[in-house]
C-alpha cells in the first residue's frame, strides 16, 4: 500500500487549495483553543500543551456508536487495536501497549499490579455508553501519572449528573439506547437515569451487552479460517474418561466459541452546598460473563490435532468507589483543590484443558488497589501557572490455582500465577509550572519524584529457584520540558522532550504462565525499572479558517527494557505436569520507536466534512551483543478517511479504515512463533498482510426525544485480521440504533 502516503499529502493539497475557494460559504473558524484535562489534570487550552492529544467528544462517540471502549478508540483511525478474542481489546501507541500505557477513569489510574506486558484487555471494563470523552495523551505521561505512563495516557472521562441554577428547583430525565449488529449478534441495552437540583445531582446507568460467536469477512486469506471444531466432552465420565472430539474444519465464516456477555453499572452522588465546594460519590461496576480465549483454540499439536480443547476467561471483574471534593477558595496559596479517595477491585480467572486431558487447570486472581491523590492549582498572574500534588497507591495481590480432576470433581492445589498475598506499593510528589514568557511562547516544566516498594512471598511447594521471599524497591525522577510557539491565531509550532520510567509490578517480576506450546515465564526478582526518555515536535495548521493540519514527528528511546527473549534460557523445569523451555523478562540493551503523525480536518462545505489520518511507527529491541529486531508492538502503518454530512436533523458518513503490511522479515520474533494466528507468505511464513474496509452510516433526528442510526461496516466483507490479533475482525455488519430521552 504504497500509494496511502501520497494519498494522504493529496489531502494536504486539496486543503490548502479550498483556501482559494471564494465561492462556499466560509463556515465557523477551527480554534486551537480546545480545552484538555489529562495533561495536568486541570483544563488548559490545547495551544499551550506542547504533547498531541487527542480528543473524542460526546458527540463524535455517539456517531461512532462504538461496541466497547477498545472499539471506540480504534474506530478514532489514531489508535491502533489489537484483540486476542471478541472479549479484549488492547491499545498500541507509538510501539508500547499494555502496562506500558496507563489507562485513567474520572482523574484516577486504573493500572494495578497485575496489568500484564502481554496485550491487556481492561479497556473493557468501561462502558462507552457512559462516557463524555476520552482524551489520548501521546508520549511519557510520568510526571502527573507516574509509574507505567511510558508511551501514553487513555483517559476515560464519564457523565456528570448536572445541577441547576434557574428558576426550575429540580429535572428528572430518562435516556434509553438500544442498538443490535449482525456481525455477532450483538443485542445492547443502556438506561440511565438522572436528578438535577441546585445543590444535589445524581444519576445512574446501566448496561447489559449480549455478543453472539462473531463472523469474520467471506473474501480474504483462508489461514485465517479455523483449522478445526472442538466438541468438549459434556458429561465426563469416572469409567469411560474424556471422550472430546474434534473434526477437521469446513470452511466457515463462523468464529465460534467466541461469544459473551458483559453487565455495567454506574451511580454519582454530586453535592454543592455553596460556590466554594464541591463533593461527590462515584461507584462504577463491570462485569462479564465466561468467555473463551479464541487464539488459543486455534493451537495445534505436531499430529496437527487440537492442544486445547477449553481455554476461557472466567468472568473480568472491576468496580471502584470514588470519594472525590473540590475546593475554591476566595484566596490563598491556591486557587482550587481537587482531593480523591478511591478503592478498586479487579478479579479474573482462567481456565484450560487440553484434548482429551480430565485435568481442568483453574487460576483465580485478585486485586485490591487504593490511591489517595491531592492535585493543586495556582494561577501566578496573568501567564503562569503552577500545578502540584502528591499520589499514594497501595496493592495487595490474591492469586490461587487449582488442578481440578473432572472425572470426580477432585481438586489439587496448583502453582499459581503471582504469589499470594503480594504487594506493590507507591509514593510520588510532583510539580509543573507553565509560564507564557513572550509573546506566543510557552513554557511547561514538570518533575516528579516517585518511591516505589513491592514484596511477594514466594511459596516453597512452587518454588524451584529457592526466591523464597523477594522484596523489592526503587526510586526514580522523571521530567518533562515542552515549548510551544505561536506566530499567529493559526499556526502553533511544539516541542517536547520528556522522561518517564516503569517500575516492575508483581506481573513483571513474580508471574509464572505458559504463554505458548513451548515455554512458560518464571519469576526474575532481579528487574530493574524501565526509562524511556522522548521527543516530539509537531506544528498545528489553520488553513483559510476550513482546514486543520496536524503533524507529528517522534523519537523515544528506552533504557533497561523490559523484555521477554523470543528464546529460552535452555533450561527446563516441570509446569503443569510437563518438562518446559523456560523464559523471563529481562532487562535488555535498547529499545527505541520512531515515527510520525498526521491529520488533516477540513470543511469542504457548510455541511461537508472530511478527515484523514495517518500514522507510521517502526523501532527495535536488542538484548546485549544480539540483532536489532522489530519490536512486538510497533503496530504497522494504519489510518483512517472520513468523509461526513450533516443538514438539519440528518447526519450521514462514509469511511476507509487501512492496514499496511509487516512482511514475514520483519515480524518480530515472538510473532514468528505464532503462525496459527497470521495468514501465510507463499514460502509458507507468517506476516500480517495489508488490508482495506469501507463503511457507511446514516442518522436522522426525529425530535429532541427520539434519534434513529443505522450503519454498515466491511461493507466489500473483507476477512482480516489486524496485527498481532488471535481473531478476525467482523465480516459485512449491519448495525441498528434508537435513543430516547425523556
Amino acid at each position: 500500500m504504497n500509494y496511502l502516503p501520497k494519498l494522504f499529502f493529496s489531502f494536504l493539497f486539496l486543503a490548502q487549495c479550498l483556501q482559494a475557494q471564494d465561492t462556499l460559504v466560509a463556515p465557523k473558524s477551527i480554534s486551537l483553543d480546545e480545552v484538555v484535562l489529562s495533561v495536568s489534570n486541570w483544563a488548559q487550552s490545547q495551544r499551550k500543551v506542547p504533547q498531541k492529544v487527542l480528543v473524542l467528544s460526546k458527540k463524535s462517540l455517539s456517531m461512532r456508536a462504538p461496541q466497547t471502549a477498545a472499539d471506540l478508540l480504534q474506530q478514532s483511525g489514531q489508535v491502533y487495536v489489537q484483540k486476542s478474542q471478541l472479549g479484549g481489546g488492547s491499545p498500541m501507541i507509538r510501539g508500547f501497549s499494555a502496562n506500558r500505557l496507563l489507562l485513567a477513569i474520572d482523574g484516577v489510574r486504573m493500572n494495578n499490579a497485575i496489568f500484564r506486558s502481554g496485550n491487556l484487555q481492561n479497556s473493557l471494563s468501561i462502558d462507552p455508553f457512559a462516557l463524555e470523552r476520552v482524551e489520548v495523551l501521546y508520549g511519557a505521561g510520568s510526571v502527573i501519572y507516574g509509574s507505567d505512563a511510558l508511551g501514553g495516557v487513555v483517559h476515560f472521562y464519564t457523565q456528570k449528573p448536572e445541577f441547576l441554577s434557574g428558576e426550575n428547583p429540580q429535572e428528572w430525565h430518562a435516556d434509553l439506547h438500544l442498538r443490535a449488529s449482525s456481525a455477532n449478534d450483538e443485542r445492547t441495552a443502556h438506561l440511565r437515569l438522572s436528578h438535577s437540583g441546585a445543590q444535589w445531582a445524581w444519576s445512574a446507568a446501566f448496561s447489559q451487552t449480549d455478543f453472539g460467536d462473531l463472523r469474520m469477512g467471506r473474501f480474504g486469506p483462508a489461514d485465517y479460517l479455523s483449522p478445526f471444531q472442538v466438541q468438549p466432552d459434556p458429561r465426563p465420565s469416572t469409567s469411560l474418561g474424556i471422550r472430546d472430539v474434534w473434526t477437521s474444519n469446513t470452511p466457515s465464516d463462523l468464529q465460534s466459541p467466541s461469544g459473551y456477555q458483559q453487565w455495567n453499572a454506574t451511580q454519582k452522588v454530586h453535592f454543592r452546598p455553596n460556590d466554594r465546594w464541591l463533593f461527590g460519590l462515584d461507584t462504577f461496576w463491570s462485569e462479564t460473563g465466561e468467555f473463551s480465549r479464541y487464539d488459543r483454540l486455534l493451537q495445534s499439536n505436531d499430529d496437527g490435532s487440537p492442544r486445547y480443547a477449553q481455554w476461557y476467561y472466567g468472568p473480568q471483574i472491576w468496580g471502584m468507589a470514588h470519594a472525590w471534593s473540590q475546593y475554591r477558595p476566595q484566596s490563598g496559596w491556591f486557587d482550587q483543590m481537587k482531593l480523591h479517595a478511591t478503592q478498586q477491585f479487579f478479579g479474573e480467572s482462567r481456565n484450560d484443558r487440553r484434548f482429551n486431558d480430565p485435568v481442568r487447570y483453574h487460576s483465580d486472581e485478585q486485586v485490591s488497589m487504593r490511591t489517595l491523590n491531592a492535585d493543586f492549582q495556582k494561577a501566578l498572574g496573568l501567564t503562569a501557572q503552577w500545578h502540584w500534588g502528591w499520589e499514594q497507591i497501595w496493592n495487595r495481590v490474591s492469586s490461587q490455582a487449582l488442578a481440578i480432576d473432572l472425572r470426580d470433581r477432585s481438586e489439587i492445589p496448583d502453582a499459581p500465577r503471582y504469589p499470594d498475598g503480594a504487594v506493590w506499593n507507591a509514593t510520588a510528589l510532583y510539580t509543573q509550572y507553565q509560564q507564557q514568557w513572550a509573546t506566543g511562547w510557552n513554557a511547561t516544566l514538570g518533575m516528579r519524584y516517585s518511591k516505589v516498594f513491592s514484596q511477594a512471598s514466594f511459596d516453597p511447594r512452587w518454588d524451584a529457584f529457592g526466591f523464597g521471599k523477594a522484596t523489592w524497591s526503587a526510586d526514580a525522577f522523571t521530567g518533562q520540558l515542552g515549548l510551544t510557539y505561536q506566530s499567529n491565531a493559526f499556526q502553533k509550532w511544539s516541542a517536547n522532550i520528556s522522561r518517564g520510567f516503569r517500575a516492575p509490578n508483581i506481573d513483571d517480576y513474580a508471574k509464572i504462565f505458559d504463554p505458548d506450546a513451548q515455554f512458560v515465564v518464571v519469576p526474575n526478582p532481579e528487574l530493574k525499572p524501565e526509562y524511556a526518555t522522548g521527543i516530539d515536535l509537531g506544528i498545528h495548521q489553520q488553513i483559510g479558517g476550513r482546514a486543520d493540519v496536524r503533524l507529528t514527528g517522534f523519537y523515544t528511546r528506552m533504557d533497561q527494557a523490559m523484555i521477554r527473549p523470543a528464546e529460552g534460557s535452555g533450561d527446563q523445569v516441570i509446569y503443569q505436569g510437563e518438562w518446559r523451555n523456560f523464559q523471563r523478562l529481562e532487562n535488555i540493551d535498547l529499545a527505541h520507536y520512531y515515527g510520525w503523525e498526521a491529520s488533516v480536518d477540513w470543511r469542504l462545505h457548510p455541511r461537508w466534512n472530511a478527515q484523514a489520518q495517518y500514522s507510521v511507527a517502526s523501532g527495535g529491541e536488542r538484548a546485549e551483543g544480539g540483532a536489532l529486531s522489530r519490536g512486538r508492538h510497533i503496530p504497522p502503518t494504519f489510518g483512517q478517511m472520513r468523509l461526513n454530512y450533516q443538514h438539519q436533523d440528518w447526519n450521514a458518513g462514509l469511511w476507509w479504515d487501512f492496514q499496511g503490511e509487516i512482511n514475514a522479515g520483519d515480524l518480530p520474533d515472538s510473532e514468528r512463533a505464532k503462525p496459527y494466528i497470521y495468514a501465510l507468505d507463499t514460502q509458507g511464513r507468517p506476516f500480517s498482510p495489508s488490508w482495506s474496509t469501507l463503511g457507511a452510516r446514516l442518522e436522522h433526528q426525529w425530535s429532541p426525544h427520539l434519534t434513529l442510526g443505522c450503519a454498515l461496516e466491511n461493507i466489500t466483507n473483507r476477512r482480516y485480521r489486524t496485527y498481532s490479533s488471535g481473531i478476525s475482525a467482523p465480516g459485512r455488519n449491519v448495525l441498528l440504533r434508537l435513543d430516547v430521552r425523556i
